[in-house]
C-alpha cells in the first residue's frame, strides 16, 4: 500500500516570505498570521520553510520546539508540512541552479533533510503525520549518471529509514516527498515512476512508509501532462503532497506577440523559469527564460509555450499572457478520486520578482 496521510486544509505557503532563522521565520509568521486568520479563519493550516538554520533548533532543542510549537497555537496556525527543497537562500540576489545543491547523492542533503524532518516531527501532534518535500533527486545538468543515482537512491533510502526510527522514538511518522520539476531528474510522472520502481519500492513497505511524491501543480502542466494520466502514474507510489500553483502560458505565440512580449518581461535573476513547448518529438525545454530571444523552431511555431514562472492561482490571465489555472481545475478532480487525500499547499513564493505591473 503507498504511504497515506489524514485530510487537511488547503494551507499557506511560508517560503513566499523569506526568512533564515528560526527567529526570522518566527517575525513573519508572528506579522501575517492576523491577516490570515481574518480572511481564512482558524486554524490555518501553514507549510513551513525550514532552511538549515531554522531546522536545527527545532530539530535539537526541545526548548525551542515547545516554544514554536505554542506560538503557532497561539495565532491559530497548524503546522503539518515543510519544504526542505531549497537547503537555505532561498530569497538571496541570485539562487538559480543553486536551489538543486547539495543534490541526493551527498551526506549533507541527507543530514539537512532528517533535521527538517525531525524539526517538524517536534511540532506535530502525537500520533500525526506530515511531510517534507525534497528536490527530484538532482538537476539534469549537472549530469549524474547511474552510478550516482544508485548512491542517490541509497541516500534516499536513509532518509527514510532515519524517518521510520523517527516514528518508533516520537510518533509521529514523516513522508519524504520527491517533487518532480522540469529539466532535474525526474521531470515527468514517468520518470518518476520508473525510479520508484527501480531503486525504492524494492525496499518494501517498511521503508515506503516514509517516501512519496509531491505533485506540483505548475511543474506538471509545464511538462504538458495530462492530469488524469500524470495522477494515474503517481498515485501507486503515494501522492503524499500537493502543491497548488500556476504557470504562464502564452497560446500561438507567432501570432500574439504582445503576449511574447509580456512574457519576456518576466525575466529576472533570482530563480530559474524553465520553458517548454510540445512538437513532433515531444516536449522541447530551455533551462531559462531569457533563452526565447535565441529560439527556434520548434519554437516559432508551436502552439503553445508555459513557463516555470509561479503566479497566483486566482488569475487567468495577465493582460495577453495566460496561465495554467485550467489545468489545476482539471487535475483536483483526479485528486478528490484519490482514497486518501494529500496534504495541500498553495505555494506562489515569487511575489518579490513578479513585475510590478
Amino acid at each position: 500500500m503507498p504511504p497515506t496521510v489524514p485530510s487537511v486544509p488547503v494551507g499557506y505557503c511560508a517560503n513566499v516570505h523569506p526568512g533564515e532563522t528560526l527567529a526570522e521565520v518566527w517575525q513573519t509568521l508572528k506579522a501575517h498570521a492576523p491577516f490570515l486568520r481574518q480572511r481564512l479563519g482558524a486554524p490555518v493550516g501553514v507549510g513551513l520553510y525550514l532552511p538549515w538554520a531554522a531546522a536545527e533548533p527545532l530539530a535539537t532543542r526541545p526548548e525551542s520546539a515547545e516554544g514554536f510549537r505554542d506560538f503557532l497555537r497561539e495565532a491559530g496556525l497548524e503546522a503539518y508540512t515543510a519544504n526542505a527543497f531549497p537547503i537555505g537562500g532561498f530569497h538571496a540576489q541570485r539562487v538559480k541552479e543553486a536551489v538543486y545543491r547539495p543534490d541526493w547523492t551527498t551526506p549533507r542533503r541527507l543530514a539537512f533533510t532528517q533535521m527538517a524532518g525531525r524539526a517538524l516531527a517536534a511540532l506535530l501532534p502525537e500520533g500525526a503525520t506530515g511531510t517534507v518535500s525534497t528536490l527530484p533527486v538532482g538537476w539534469k545538468g549537472d549530469g549524474l549518471d547511474a552510478v550516482a543515482l544508485e548512491r542517490a537512491a541509497a541516500t534516499l533510502l536513509a532518509a527514510a529509514e532515519g524517518f521510520r526510527r523517527l516514528e518508533e522514538e516520537t510518533g509521529r511518522r514523516i513522508i519524504l516527498c520527491l517533487e518532480p520539476e522540469p529539466l532535474c531528474v525526474l521531470e515527468t510522472s514517468a520518470e518518476t515512476a520508473a525510479f520508484f520502481e527501480r531503486h525504492l519500492l524494492p525496499a518494501g513497505e517498511r521503508l515506503r512508509r516514509h517516501l512519496g511524491v509531491c505533485l506540483d501543480t505548475c511543474h506538471l502542466a509545464v511538462g504538458f501532462e495530462d492530469p488524469a494520466e500524470a495522477v494515474r502514474r503517481l498515485a501507486p507510489l503515494g501522492i503524499a503532497k500537493v502543491q497548488i500553483s500556476s504557470a504562464l502560458s502564452v497560446k500561438d505565440p507567432a501570432r500574439n506577440p504582445a503576449a511574447v512580449e509580456r512574457l519576456e518581461g518576466f525575466a529576472e535573476d533570482r530563480y530559474l523559469h524553465q520553458v517548454a513547448c510540445p512538437s513532433g518529438k515531444g516536449v522541447e525545454r530551455l533551462q531559462d527564460l531569457p533563452l526565447l530571444e535565441l529560439a527556434r523552431e520548434p519554437w516559432t511555431s508551436a502552439a503553445e509555450w508555459r513557463c516555470h514562472f509561479h503566479v497566483p492561482v486566482d488569475r487567468e490571465a495577465f493582460g495577453p499572457l495566460g496561465t495554467t489555472r485550467a489545468w489545476i481545475e482539471k487535475v483536483i478532480p483526479e485528486l478528490k478520486r484519490l482514497p486518501v487525500q494529500p496534504h495541500y499547499e498553495v505555494e506562489t513564493y515569487t511575489w518579490g520578482v513578479l513585475p510590478e505591473a
